[in-house]
């Protein structure tokens, strides 16, 4: 009985050093990312960019030879101050132009994509410029335009016409990814590894590795040579009102298109000739669809940790009105609820407050919280009414949040929009349902991209929540832990892999280091188990009775 005890205090013992290391990596961070925004005050940076010390800084030529330029006036005795500061603003403005290289990056593709998606809106998201060079497609393009002469007259021919386009592109891009392959790869990728923003894969895997965004450490993958299994999904749980997770939805999941695609191709070619690769895809597409569902489930329980913390913090605020999650209204974003919630702490602080004074306080918090509830709501109802001919948006995204009014693309068709509402005979024209259309599905667009990063956010937050349970949402104060860059940790690594070890079959670790010792034993004093002939049998069951495995690696 003491070895599973033993077991349990080597699992206690790695979770305190991986909660240790976890800190100090979530501190090294801060600190560094610390120094860097002192070093380089002028360098403005967007909330949601990356960080200045995911950048690797000190490998860019032109930024180095610009610090040794620096160093090098510094050390001198009486060193030239308008050098000095014509040196300093050039590395300023060099950190700058990385910051500003890095953003470009992240929307430079997603610009070439959103440039095919204008031209054909009917298409998967991850359609590039090829299916513009397909015959079949440029035919179905050219039927579609001479569709939309009279779009309200063709409603459904249009419709059948989009649905042919939409599954045509889907098999140009499967073809094309295909070509750009290995003709074996090593595995299918999985949820983690799909481009969600647009752009090629391997230039999203680029970026994403220097962004501050963790990488999974227990990604799930379905290899090749095993597509037959069928996992089962997670168990669904209730989600709260208004959930902002967002749901597995197959028609919007660029790999699983791709395999209904592929399957489609190969039933077309010939059924039966192509049984068993039919077979295989459609298994890997309830494999795709199982992570898919717990992608989901994930994603619901890391809004639902996230919104007990709110609470946790804040505990006298009740129920929104709306029935919204108080993540989602954005409280500690705003100035009013911060500065409230600072002087809220520091009278709980302090011994000698009173009790009506606290009372007050969080009166005010709960009156500054349903004050922006309210603007919310206002704010939405008036774009609806703007827009009435936006259906329900994926995923809990509002049209606030969009700020659609304010989109480059939108707003101009919006313009046109309100200018044909001015006549009566217009507004109910052709033109006026086609900029309908057009603007909806730019909504609709920017919808799915919003709640598919938002979902991805919480499925990375989630998957290492999943893992460490232990660990605390921020290891330190402002770094919370997908932020803190402990997947990429070698420390950290080894001991997660220490503690995955120990995890897996405790009784079986322990069986195995008893049949070692045993086996230490057998080799230090073999005469005390080779008795004679009459013994050995009984012997050798005892051995095999107490450790079946000992005997065998002995014999």
């Amino acid at each position: 009985m003491a070895q599973p005890a033993e077991s349990a205090a080597e699992q206690a013992a790695v979770e305190a050093r991986l909660r240790a290391r976890a800190a100090e990596v979530a501190r090294e961070r801060l600190a560094a990312e610390a120094e860097l925004r002192a070093k380089y005050p002028t360098v403005a940076v967007a909330p949601e960019a990356a960080l200045l010390s995911s950048l690797a800084l000190p490998l860019d030529p032109r930024l180095a030879l610009l610090e040794q330029q620096r160093a090098t006036l510094v050390e001198q005795p009486a060193p030239d101050r308008a050098a000095l500061r014509a040196t300093e603003e050039a590395v300023a403005a060099r950190v700058q132009e990385m910051v500003d290289e890095d953003a470009a990056a992240e929307t430079e593709a997603a610009q070439a994509r959103a440039a095919v998606l204008r031209q054909y809106p009917m298409c998967a998201r991850d359609v590039t410029e090829a299916v513009g060079k397909d015959a079949m497609f440029a035919s179905l393009a050219a039927r579609r335009a001479s569709l939309l002469a009279s779009p309200a007259a063709n409603a459904a021919p249009l419709r059948d016409v989009e649905d042919l386009m939409r599954e045509r592109g889907a098999e140009v891009e499967s073809k094309r990814r295909r070509r750009r392959r290995p003709a074996h790869p090593p595995r299918l990728l999985d949820m983690n590894d799909v481009a969600l923003e647009s752009g090629e894969q391997d230039d999203y895997h680029t970026r994403r590795h220097r962004h501050r965004r963790g990488r999974i450490l227990d990604a799930r993958e379905v290899p090749m040579d095993v597509a037959g299994e069928v996992h089962e999904g997670q168990d669904e749980t209730k989600p709260l009102p208004k959930s902002r997770h967002v749901a597995a939805l197959r028609r919007n999941d660029p790999y699983y298109q791709e395999l209904v695609a592929l399957r489609d191709a190969l039933v077309r070619e010939d059924e039966a000739v192509n049984a068993g690769g039919i077979r295989c895809v459609e298994e890997q597409m309830k494999d795709r669809a199982a992570q898919l569902g717990g992608d989901a489930a994930r994603a619901r329980a890391a809004e639902t940790r996230a919104e007990a913390a709110l609470r946790a913090r804040y505990p006298f605020l009740g129920a929104t009105v709306t029935g919204e999650m108080l993540t989602a209204v954005g409280l500690e974003d705003d100035a009013v609820f911060a500065g409230m919630a600072a002087e809220h702490a520091a009278l709980k602080a302090a011994p000698a407050t009173a009790r009506q004074a606290l009372a007050d306080a969080e009166q005010a918090m709960r009156a500054r919280a349903s004050e922006l509830v309210a603007e919310h709501a206002r704010e939405e109802e008036a774009l609806r009414r703007r827009m009435p001919f936006v259906g329900a948006l994926p995923g809990g995204v509002t049209l606030r949040e969009l700020d659609v009014a304010n989109d480059p693309d939108v707003r101009p068709l919006l313009a046109q929009l309100e200018e044909l509402a001015k006549d009566a005979a217009a507004a109910e024209g052709p033109e006026a349902r086609r900029l309908e259309k057009a603007i909806s599905e730019l909504v609709q667009r920017a919808a799915e991209d919003e709640a598919e990063r938002t979902r991805h956010r919480l499925v990375d937050a989630e998957g290492l929540h999943e893992r460490f349970l232990f660990l605390p949402e921020e290891p330190a104060r402002g770094v919370a832990l997908i932020d803190s860059g402990v997947a990429e940790d070698p420390e950290f690594r080894t001991l997660a892999n220490a503690l995955v070890d120990l995890r897996r079959a405790p009784e079986t670790t322990t069986t195995r280091r008893h049949c070692a010792r045993r086996r230490t034993r057998w080799r230090a004093a073999p005469h005390r188990w080779l008795r004679p002939s009459c013994a050995r049998p009984r012997r050798r069951r005892r051995a095999t009775r107490s450790c079946p495995s000992a005997w065998p690696a002995c014999r």
